[in-house]
């Protein structure tokens, strides 16, 4: 009985010391695994450095009216745009020095948004001339009562260059770029309107001018909240004129070149992209440890209980100690500059593309046998990477399905100059070129004849792939209809 209570406690402690020496070899390869991190990528690490523009290139910079755009009377715009970035600043160095911002720009400037609301033309309305003439009273004094901004609007376009600059801190300040929806969105109410009195020339020149100043800022945008804001534009733009060649397609044939100009041209969303990968990439660099913090505050369910919040700050707290920063900004950068090959491609070949990106791409989501290390490296950052996977397939898309709106309405312009009827477009449009048919898949556009015996017109039809606020019901199917009589 002795030598059996021997052979007992021997073996119990052969297995404890197996135990102990397993889990010092586990805990030996987990900090292996995880004991140096990467060196930075030089894009990256020239991205994560944030220097603000010398005084005597925000004088040359247009992007630093478009912040003072809504100023009050009287007051110097490129002036209140400087004070505004420098409250941005302000609110930047503080959050990386206490993790805590004070708004400086709000004190900066007590902005008042351009009140145009009850103005604008509802998306159910297939003719916005129509919304805006029993409202002309109205129009022309919000004409006159903005006029200071639309001077300083017109201005955006007259600056030796336009850039935007922007803190790169989630939390900063934006700037108010409803101020400058609302901007453009006066000039074509003024341009409908003068069209409509029989001024063609000078409502062609300002529809000309906002087109060129929607490029100008799709071209200087630098994030993909600016690049989708004048693309916003763009497609505000693009339904009015749809609107008024209906009404005035003598006006089509005869001054078809200067329509052509008031429609932009495709839009191109790289500048904002690239733009984006930099800003989003020193952004989560300066935020990591106010985002940590959060997490380990966050709005969780029983969030009062103590025991959990403890258990919570107590597992980051290990996790971060086995935190590679360096690595998962690289990681961030590399994935978002993969998923940026979508923008190169056109949106016919977008799909295919799509496919090679998810193959490149570092899946987070994998089994824990199918990734580097078997997961045990940068364990937090995996977690952080997985929340903040970029998703730019759906902006790439909207800005493909806004092209095929553009082409609707060079469509019905050619249609006009050619003087076709309703019974023509289904043969016309079989013979359309390449650059005025679906963008996704090079088929001609769509027709749909009226069937009400009241109208004999019709509509050309384009279905998108993302949600489309200009369109009822946010619907992607867009239609431009062409002929009334």
């Amino acid at each position: 009985m002795p030598l059996l209570m021997k052979t007992l406690l021997r073996l119990v402690g052969w297995l404890l010391a197996g135990m102990l020496m397993l889990a010092l070899l586990a805990v030996t390869i987990f900090w292996l695994i995880n004991r140096k991190d990467e060196a930075l990528l030089p894009e990256v690490a020239q991205a994560i450095v944030f220097t603000p523009p010398p005084p005597e290139a925000m004088q040359r910079n247009a992007y630093f009216v478009l912040l003072g755009l809504g100023a009050p009377v009287g007051e110097d715009a490129l002036a209140a745009g400087k004070r505004f970035f420098a409250a941005q600043m302000q609110d930047y160095a503080d959050r990386r020095q206490t993790g805590q911002a004070r708004s400086s720009t709000v004190q900066a400037w007590p902005h008042q948004p351009l009140d145009i609301n009850a103005l604008r033309c509802p998306v159910e309305r297939d003719d916005c001339l129509e919304y805006w003439l029993p409202r002309q009273g109205a129009i022309r004094a919000a004409l006159k009562q903005y006029a200071h901004v639309l001077r300083r609007y017109r201005s955006l376009l007259e600056m030796p260059e336009y850039e935007e600059v922007v803190p790169p801190d989630l939390a900063v300040a934006m700037p108010y770029y409803g101020d400058l929806v609302a901007a453009s969105d006066l000039v074509l109410m003024q341009a409908s309107l003068l069209l409509h009195e029989g001024d063609a020339a000078q409502a062609l020149l300002l529809l000309e001018h906002n087109a060129r100043l929607h490029q100008r800022l799709m071209a200087g945008s630098r994030t993909l909240i600016g690049g989708m804001i004048a693309l916003s534009m763009q497609m505000r733009q693009q339904r009015v004129v749809s609107h008024l060649l209906l009404r005035h397609p003598v006006l089509a044939r005869a001054h078809t070149a200067r329509w052509q100009a008031a429609l932009s041209s495709e839009a191109d969303l790289s500048a904002a992209l690239a733009g984006e990968g930099r800003w989003m990439v020193s952004s989560f660099n300066t935020d990591m440890s106010q985002e940590l913090r959060r997490l380990a505050a966050g709005n969780f369910p029983g969030k009062d209980e103590a025991s959990m919040v403890a258990r919570l700050e107590k597992t980051l707290a290990i996790s971060q100690k086995f935190y590679l920063h360096h690595e998962t900004l690289n990681r961030f950068y590399r994935a978002y500059r993969v998923a940026m090959r979508l923008a190169d491609v056109p949106a016919d070949q977008i799909d295919a593309q799509v496919t090679r990106v998810a193959q490149e791409q570092v899946i987070i989501g994998q089994p824990w046998w199918k990734r580097p290390y078997f997961g045990l490296r940068n364990q937090l950052g995996n977690i952080l990477l997985e929340m903040g996977q970029p998703d730019i397939q759906r902006y790439i898309e909207r800005a493909h399905d806004v092209e095929g709106h553009r082409r609707l309405v060079l469509l019905q312009l050619a249609a006009y100059s050619a003087g076709l009827e309703p019974a023509d477009m289904t043969d016309w449009l079989a013979k359309s070129p390449e650059a005025l048919r679906n963008p996704y898949t090079l088929a001609p556009m769509g027709w749909e004849a009226d069937k009400s015996p009241s109208r004999a017109g019709g509509s050309l039809v384009f279905q998108g792939r993302q949600p489309q606020v200009q369109n009822p019901a946010r619907s992607p199917v867009y239609r431009v209809r062409v002929f009334t009589h």
